[in-house]
Order: structure tokens, then C-alpha cells, then sequence
């Protein structure tokens, strides 16, 4: 039985948060995994049914229980989990190291570490393993003028431990591909997959390394890729403007993933004069029985949802294209089943979208100021008691015309007493 580390979080109080979202684990030291508790979907929102990283992992090394990651000695190092994390909450070594320059013997190959660099293809980079590749990685060595990288395949993938799978990298390789078709890459610059078979016999006993890793520090890792997509993008997409509730333990936290895929295609968009491909963004309504009591935006882990008052007599829910990442939170969270979330098919992914628009009145009750719809004169507070008490004075006291009936003798007491 594997050794495994474990990182447990017993209370997600605000103090145990702000300690937490300063680390970044190490969760197995020869590859360089690292975790970002802030960002696990999981941690911050137990409703969220995030297993993205485990479903991924090809050696079943890792694991999720309520607020747990585990990962087992039994980890390959390939990647996968941290290619498919929607938050980016993970990183590994022998992935962001490798340059986005174009090969000057044509369009950049990809290869396997396991591949020696005598069998590789000319000019090609080695990353730990091919599914441990996303569709921003694919888009930023696609920046330059020229065609795509290409991922070299040289038949070891189903049979190796961190394969499982003849194409590992395929459903990155797919949504990369449609998104720089649909920004008007024409077909034959896109990346792809070059079939090039090798005996077996050539792939190393041992685990292969990388001919010239870089290995940096947890904090400029982090440090260096937030700073990248965020100066790639601060000029093309609206700055987040998140009204923080001070009474959440989960202040929202744009995603890293979404950041560096949003920064990559802003960066091909400008060197090339593409459109931004709308498959990214979504747009966000709520139903009429909306009762716009929050929980969207308080379960929202990115911030795309939030609630601003724009003055003191209004307050609106407000979503934000650019942020959501379709984890469906909101969705599954409103009590009202109000919340949606469908396809954006045009430039509104540009500017906020306001949901709803309510004023905001004094209880005429106890005072409290509250965001009232049509002609409400009370909170929802002072509301539910009245009802409560009006309730219950028809249940005890039902008047003779009902029909639904305490005794008489009650009843000619109560009217008695009340004479």
C-alpha cells in the first residue's frame, strides 16, 4: 500500500481560509505537484461534485473525500490532473517551462520524456506526458505566425502507466482545435496528432527526466503564471469587480485555468486581428421566481455572480461572461431552480449583464433596509412572521364562516370574551 499525503481541512472558518489560500502544497516531491486549497472547487463549495483531477488520473493515485485531496505514491507525474482542474488549483514541473517560440525547422513537435532524444523528432520539446497538455498550452505555442505544435505519437500510450488510452492529449487536442477554427485558423495550420511509431524496445526501463527541467520555486511558479495571463488580458476583458459579502467563508477567486486559456486566445486574437471564439463565454438569466435571496452568487466560485448597488435606493445581480467557468454551481444551488445558464452566441461576453434591478426600501417593521419587489413594504424577516402569526391565529381561531372548526364552546368563549 502506497504512502499518501494527506491535507484535511476540518473548518473552513474566515481565519483557517486566509491561512489556507497562502500555501500551495507540494503533493508529491519528484514530480512538483502542487495544490492551491483557495481554488479546489470542492473545499471552497461542497456542492460543487468536482472530481475532475481524480476521474483524470490515469494510476488512480489520486483521491477526493469532502474537504481531502490524497495522492499516492502510484503517481506517474503525467499531468493529467492538472490539465483537467477547472480552477487550476494544480501545477506540475515540465509543463509551463517549455518556450512558445516556433521550431525554425517548421512547426514545433511535441514528445514524450519516455521518448530518448536521439529517436525524437528535430527541433521537437519534451513534457512529462502528452495528456498532461491542455488546450491553453496548445493555443500559446500557437501565437507566432505559422502552423500548430505537434504532438508526436509514438505508440506507447495504452501500455504505458501514465497512458491508459492511445491519445491521451485527444480532448485537449479537440477543444483547442475548435476554438482557433472558430476564430479563423484555417484547417490546415491547426494543431494535430503526427502517428510515428517506435519498436517498444527503444522506450527507456526507467523513468525518463527532462534534458534541460527548470525548476523554480512555489511562489514565483504561481506568481509568474498569475502576472502572465493577467497582463495578456487586462486590456482586452473588463476588470473584475466582485462586491465581497464580508459574512462568506469563500470569497470568490477567479480561475487560473480560465485566466491562461482566456489570455492565450486574447494574445492570438491581437497578433492576428481574430475574433475571441464565443464557445468560451456563456450567458447567465434568472426566471421570473426569482426570489433574489443570494445564493448564487454566494456558491458562484469565481465571482461571475455578484449583487452591487449601484446607489443606496437599488441593488443588482450581476454576471460577468468573463469569469464563469460552467461549473453549473449556481444552477444546482437556487432553492427557486431560477438560475440558468446557456450558450453566448454574440459580443455580449463583453460587458456585465444585469439579472435584475431592485430597490431598496426601509422595513416599515422593524426598520431594516431590504430589497423590495414591486410594492413590498416589508423585509422577507417581518414578512414571514406576520404570515407565521396570521397563521396561526386562523388555526386556533377560525372564524364561524370556515367551516373549519375549533368547538363551539371555544368559539362562544372567544366571542364572549372578545364582546
Amino acid at each position: 500500500m502506497g504512502l499518501c499525503v494527506h491535507i484535511e481541512f476540518p473548518r473552513m472558518t474566515q481565519r483557517s481560509l486566509r491561512r489556507v489560500s497562502q500555501l500551495v502544497h507540494t503533493l508529491h516531491k519528484p514530480s512538483g505537484l502542487r495544490f492551491e486549497a483557495a481554488l479546489c472547487l470542492p473545499i471552497r463549495y461542497r456542492g460543487a461534485g468536482c472530481a475532475a483531477c481524480a476521474d483524470a488520473c490515469p494510476a488512480g493515485a489520486m483521491g477526493l473525500a469532502e474537504i481531502t485531496l490524497d495522492v499516492s505514491d502510484a503517481c506517474t507525474g503525467c499531468g493529467r490532473c492538472v490539465a483537467a482542474c477547472p480552477m487550476g488549483a494544480l501545477a506540475i514541473d515540465g509543463f509551463s517551462e517549455v518556450g512558445t517560440a516556433q521550431s525554425e525547422h517548421g512547426p514545433q513537435s511535441v514528445e514524450c520524456w519516455r521518448v530518448p532524444a536521439r529517436d525524437r523528432a528535430r527541433g521537437a520539446v519534451a513534457v512529462p506526458c502528452l495528456g498532461g497538455i491542455d488546450a491553453a498550452w496548445l493555443i500559446e505555442r500557437h501565437r507566432t505566425p505559422g502552423d500548430g505544435p505537434v504532438l508526436m505519437d509514438r505508440g506507447w500510450c495504452a501500455a504505458c502507466p501514465s497512458g491508459g488510452c492511445e491519445q491521451p492529449a485527444a480532448a485537449a487536442l479537440a477543444q483547442a482545435r475548435d476554438l482557433l477554427e472558430t476564430m479563423g485558423v484555417p484547417p490546415s495550420r491547426l494543431p494535430c496528432i503526427r502517428t510515428a511509431a517506435l519498436p517498444p524496445a527503444v522506450a527507456p526501463q526507467a523513468d525518463a527526466h527532462a534534458d534541460s527541467e527548470i525548476r523554480i520555486s512555489r511562489r514565483a511558479f504561481f506568481g509568474r503564471l498569475t502576472r502572465g495571463a493577467g497582463e495578456a488580458a487586462s486590456s482586452l476583458l473588463p476588470a473584475q469587480a466582485v462586491a465581497i459579502d464580508p459574512r462568506l467563508v469563500r470569497p470568490p477567486r477567479r480561475s487560473r485555468a480560465r485566466s491562461r486559456l482566456l489570455a492565450a486566445c486574447v494574445e492570438l486574437s491581437r497578433a492576428r486581428g481574430l475574433p475571441m471564439p464565443y464557445a468560451l463565454f456563456r450567458r447567465a438569466s434568472a426566471a421570473a421566481t426569482c426570489c433574489s435571496r443570494g445564493v448564487c452568487a454566494a456558491v458562484c466560485p469565481t465571482g461571475a455572480l455578484f449583487t452591487r448597488a449601484p446607489d443606496e435606493t437599488a441593488q443588482e445581480r450581476v454576471f460577468s461572461a468573463v469569469d464563469c467557468i460552467a461549473c453549473g454551481a449556481c444552477v444546482s444551488a437556487c432553492p427557486e431552480s431560477a438560475s440558468q445558464l446557456d450558450e453566448c452566441m454574440d459580443e455580449g461576453w463583453r460587458s456585465e449583464t444585469v439579472l435584475w434591478r431592485l430597490a431598496v426600501r426601509e422595513c416599515e417593521e422593524c426598520g431594516a433596509a431590504f430589497t423590495a419587489r414591486e410594492e413590498e413594504t416589508l423585509c422577507d424577516p417581518c414578512n414571514k412572521s406576520r404570515n407565521l402569526a396570521r397563521d396561526m391565529f386562523r388555526q386556533f381561531f377560525p372564524h364561524p364562516q370556515t367551516g373549519e372548526a375549533a368547538s363551539d364552546g371555544n368559539h362562544e368563549h372567544v366571542t364572549t370574551q372578545g364582546g
